[in-house]
């Protein structure tokens, strides 16, 4: 057997008669106009598209206590330990160098319209898992960080 392809679904005989819109793109397959430059993960900051909570399964009872839907990202801030371990850790110098580099190049093409709301929250995320990454990136960005920012490292 063959393993289904990402875009299968964009050659005419496979195609569903109503619109099929995902974010799979630029893979094998693809024989339209490759999604433009639409990004193609979920979420992101463009399209101003929101996820539905109607579409949160409901709650379901089990044994007298109730299983709910999880947000991961509710008072937890252990996601970051990982990410700040690898860069100090399994990292040698030039890797961190080209890493920053790399983030710094990507980060500084957004366009001025979603500059902010993509950037800024993107260097949280660093300062959270190392400090000196975070305050390079920033550096690189442009981006001026307060001194009695709420921003800590871990």
């Amino acid at each position: 057997m063959f393993p289904i392809q990402a875009n299968y679904e964009h050659i005419s005989v496979n195609s569903c008669p109503n619109l099929v819109a995902n974010y799979q793109h630029h893979g094998k397959m693809q024989i339209n106009n490759n999604g433009g430059a639409d990004p193609n993960y979920r979420p992101n900051s463009f399209n101003n598209i929101i996820a539905d909570e109607n579409n949160k399964e409901p709650p379901m009872e089990l044994d007298s206590n109730i299983a709910d839907w999880l947000n991961r990202n509710y008072n937890d801030n252990h996601h970051y330990t990982q990410a700040g371990l690898f860069f100090q850790k399994a990292l040698n110098d030039l890797l961190r160098k080209n890493l920053i580099r790399n983030i710094v190049g990507d980060l500084s093409s957004k366009s001025q319209e979603k500059r902010n709301e993509i950037i800024n929250p993107h260097v949280c995320h660093f300062f959270h898992a190392d400090f000196q990454p975070g305050m390079t990136i920033a550096q690189g960005l442009s981006v001026a960080i307060e001194e009695n920012s709420t921003i800590h490292a871990h």
